[in-house]
C-alpha cells in the first residue's frame, strides 16, 4: 500500500507539481506530511490528491472528461474536493457544453460505487453521517465544533470555497493557472480534519511549484527543513515514555498552506499582466505548453 500511495504522489507531482525536475521536487518528497502519509499509508489522500491534480491539469487543456473523472476520485476527500470544484466551475463559466461533460463524466464513476455501497449496506448513509461527528479533529475544524457543531464545521468548509472564490474572483470563463490551483487545492487543507500531518501532503504541490520562482526556490527547503526540526522537538518526549507526537502535531499541515502562500497572490499578478497583452486563446497554447515547468518572475 505504501508503494501505491507513492506512486499517487508522484503522478500529482507530474500533473500539478512542476515535475520531477523542478528544484522543489526534491523537499516535497522528504517533507514531513509526506512521510507520515507513507508510514500510516493513507491511500485515500493520495488518491484523491491525484484527482485534484488531475482535474487542474485537464482544465486549461479543455480535457472535461478527464476534469469531470479526477474531480470524482478527488471527492473521496470532499472538504479537499471542493474549493477546488468550485474554482473550476467558476473558471468554466460559459462553457456548458464542457461542464455537462465533465459532470456526466465524474457521474459515470461515482454511481456504480455508490450503488455498490447501497447493496452492500442500504444503511451506509446515515451510519457516515453519525460517523462525520465522531471522527477525531485537530484544529480549526476541532475549534469550529466546539464553537457550532456539524453546522461549525459547515460554515467552516464554506469560508475556504469563498476564499478559493475571491483568489480566483478575475479568471471567470478562462484557462486556471496552475500555480492558483495548486494553492487552491492547498486552502481545503483548512477545512479538512487533521488526524495527523498527513493531511498536509494538498499543500505539497504548491510548495513545490514555489521551486520554480528563481527568488523563491529555496522556500520549499526551509519550509520542509523546519518542519522536520519541529518534529525532532518531539523526540525526547517520546524517548521517555510518550506513545507518540502531541495531537497538536496535526497543525504542521497549515505550515505548508502558509509557505506556498505567494502562489495565491502572485499567479493572479502574473495572469492580469497576460491578459492585457494577449488575447485568450494564445493565454491557452500557453498554458499548455508551460503548465509543468513554467517559471514565474
Amino acid at each position: 500500500m505504501t508503494l501505491f500511495c507513492l506512486c499517487f504522489f508522484l503522478v500529482s507531482m507530474w500533473l500539478l507539481g512542476g515535475g520531477w525536475r523542478n528544484p522543489g521536487f526534491l523537499p516535497a518528497l522528504l517533507s514531513v506530511p509526506l512521510f507520515a502519509d507513507l508510514l500510516t499509508a493513507h491511500a485515500t489522500s493520495q488518491f484523491g490528491l491525484m484527482g485534484l491534480c488531475l482535474s487542474a491539469w485537464a482544465h486549461p487543456r479543455r480535457r472535461w472528461v478527464l476534469m469531470g473523472v479526477g474531480m470524482a476520485i478527488a471527492l473521496i476527500r470532499p472538504p479537499n474536493a471542493l474549493p477546488l470544484l468550485a474554482v473550476l466551475i467558476y473558471s468554466s463559466w460559459g462553457e456548458w457544453r464542457g461542464l455537462i461533460k465533465a459532470a456526466i463524466a465524474g457521474a459515470g464513476v461515482m454511481l456504480p460505487f455508490v450503488a455498490l455501497a447501497f447493496w452492500l449496506d442500504p444503511t451506509w448513509l446515515p451510519e457516515y453521517s453519525s460517523n462525520v461527528g465522531q471522527t477525531d479533529y485537530a484544529g480549526l475544524p476541532l475549534v469550529a465544533i466546539h464553537l457550532g457543531g456539524t453546522w461549525g464545521l459547515v460554515l467552516l468548509q464554506l469560508t475556504t470555497v469563498v476564499v478559493a472564490l475571491y483568489l480566483a474572483r478575475r479568471r471567470r470563463g478562462q484557462p486556471l493557472d496552475p500555480d492558483l490551483a495548486a494553492y487552491v487545492i492547498a486552502i481545503g487543507v483548512v477545512s479538512s480534519k487533521l488526524a495527523g500531518p498527513y493531511s498536509g501532503i494538498f499543500a505539497l504541490p504548491a510548495l513545490a511549484r514555489l521551486g520554480l520562482r528563481p527568488k523563491l526556490a529555496w522556500t520549499p527547503w526551509m519550509a520542509s527543513g523546519a518542519a522536520w526540526l519541529l518534529e525532532l522537538t518531539f523526540l525526547p518526549g517520546m524517548l521517555n515514555g510518550d506513545l507518540g507526537p502531541p495531537i497538536w502535531e496535526s497543525v504542521i499541515a497549515y505550515w505548508f498552506v502558509f509557505a506556498a502562500w505567494p502562489l495565491g497572490v502572485a499567479a493572479m499578478s502574473w495572469i492580469d499582466q497576460t491578459t492585457q497583452l494577449i488575447p485568450p486563446e494564445a493565454i491557452v497554447r500557453d498554458v499548455e505548453t508551460h503548465f509543468e515547468d513554467r517559471p514565474q518572475p
